[in-house]
């Protein structure tokens, strides 16, 4: 599991469970799309420490 998807599974555990699936496939769709951008800009994948610093800006998981 890469660290997007444990920051999903994070966000996940706080939100109403009426609302999760929604929000979570917002936001992964949102995470994997700037993911994919930086990939394409740099040529190659993101290491772990890219992923971490973009995960950053977007909060803490219990705060989004």
């Amino acid at each position: 599991m890469d660290l997007i998807d444990r920051y999903l599974a994070a966000v996940r555990r706080q939100l109403p469970q009426e609302q999760q699936d929604d929000i979570v496939q917002e936001l992964s769709d949102s995470l994997r799309s700037e993911a994919e951008e930086r990939e394409a800009a740099t040529g190659r994948p993101l290491d772990e420490d890219e992923q971490a610093a973009m995960l950053k800006k977007r909060g803490h998981p219990w705060l989004m």
